[in-house]
């Protein structure tokens, strides 16, 4: 295997223990697709994952997997557009920090 650091093997499936296929994966290449994506077509995704929604039946309000955090300083990776930001906001957060790999989205969290 090629020690490049830019490339990293990535396993992929994993159907049967054991049994999986690893993948040379081009760092920069992956992080400008996913840029890409999340500048062109994020807003499309976000709506169906935001909190309090985990997926399509899955929610904060069920699960409080936060659980109390007003007063508290959180720090979201991976925060699309801030809507679940937002919504920490409102539960009295007292911080919000957020990192995202685009920078429009970036742009409307802030």
């Amino acid at each position: 295997m090629d020690k490049n650091p830019v490339h990293k093997p990535n396993v992929i499936g994993a159907g049967e223990v054991g049994h999986a296929n690893s993948v040379d994966l081009d760092k920069n290449s992956v992080y400008e697709t996913n840029s890409f994506y999340w500048d062109t077509q994020g807003n499309d995704f976000l709506g169906a994952i935001v909190l309090p929604f985990y997926g399509q039946y899955v929610s904060e309000e069920r699960c409080r997997l936060f659980g109390e955090v007003s007063g508290k300083k959180m720090l979201e990776i991976g925060c699309g557009n801030g809507q679940s930001l937002q919504y920490q906001g409102e539960r009295q957060a007292s911080e919000l920090w957020a990192l995202d790999i685009s920078e429009k989205q970036i742009e409307k969290a802030a």
